[in-house]
Formats: structure tokens, sequence, C-alpha cells
């Protein structure tokens, strides 16, 4: 099972991640995300059908999680597009 990295530099300097073994927040990890586009379907309306489109495109067996997502940032679809495929994924999604 992967583990929360405490020491990136986005975080490094921040005091909660200084010290994480006497902090009182709990950290908790699940593996991520899947999303099936058909789930997705059924709500155009709330990025657009444009957006569908393009998650269909990149779906992987008509499933879309967070590594897949991030396979189609290498490739020359806009980054706001590919942002609201991940809304679909967080809001229409389910854990892994």
């Amino acid at each position: 099972m992967s583990r929360p990295s405490f020491s990136t530099p986005a975080t490094a300097t921040h005091p909660s991640t200084r010290s994480p073994g006497r902090s009182r927040a709990q950290c908790l990890w699940h593996d991520g995300y899947t999303a099936a586009v058909e789930e997705i379907a059924h709500h155009l309306d709330y990025r657009g059908p444009h957006i569908v489109d393009l998650a269909r495109g990149i779906a992987h067996d008509g499933e879309l999680t967070p590594a897949i997502l991030d396979l189609a940032r290498g490739a020359s679809f806009d980054p706001q597009d590919l942002k609201k495929v991940w809304h679909y994924i967080a809001r229409f999604g389910t854990r892994a």
C-alpha cells in the first residue's frame, strides 16, 4: 500500500508536515477514485457533452482513473478540459 509523502516541495515548509508524528490530524489514504464513462454520461450538464466525449476518448475499458488522466496530460488535450474530466471522476466516481 502506498503512503503519502510529507516531504514534497509543495508541503515541506508547512508546519503540519514538519513532524507528522506529533500532529493531531489524522492522515487517511486510499487508492484513488474510478469512474465509469457510462455513469458520467448520465451527467452531461455537469461539465458539458464535449467533456464527456473527451472522457470517452481517454478512458481505458470504459473506466477513468487519476492514473489514466495523468497519461492523457502528455497528449495535446487542453489542461482545463482534463481538469473538468477530473471533476467528473471526483464527483461521480467511487473509491478504487
